[in-house]
């Protein structure tokens, strides 16, 4: 079932059916409950090859890792999102320095209390 899947969005990319943002975002939420990171990997393959990465599709990403237990590859997002000149919102904040704690990054958790001093920290660190 899941080399299908990746069939099926290869023809869709090949017929030139408009796979918008909103659609690959929903993907990865459904990816993230399957742990289905083969996938995902394809749908962020597609958005960087286009139109580049989005804060929404990083979000995502970063929650499929967080569901498949990956929490040092979510951490490492966050370069990539600086590196593309965006900017993570609070709620990805949070949810990074959590992340960065159950990896044991402490420096990165560090790093982004400093970042994002106005977030309530004790409501990401339960």
């Amino acid at each position: 079932a899941d080399s299908r899947v990746l069939e099926l969005f290869q023809e869709m990319q090949d017929g030139g059916v408009r796979i918008s943002e909103g659609l690959c975002v929903g993907l990865l939420a459904r990816c993230a409950n399957a742990k289905f990171l083969r996938f995902a990997e394809e749908i962020v393959k597609l958005c960087r090859s286009r139109d580049g990465m989005t804060i929404s599709v990083y979000s995502a990403l970063m929650k499929v890792f967080a569901y498949c237990g990956m929490y040092d590859k979510a951490c490492d997002l966050y370069e990539n999102i600086l590196e593309d000149g965006l900017e993570p919102d609070s709620m990805m904040y949070g949810c990074l320095m959590k992340f960065s704690v159950e990896c044991g990054r402490t420096q990165l958790a560090a790093q982004l209390s400093y970042k994002a001093p106005k977030l309530d920290i004790q409501n990401y660190m339960s």
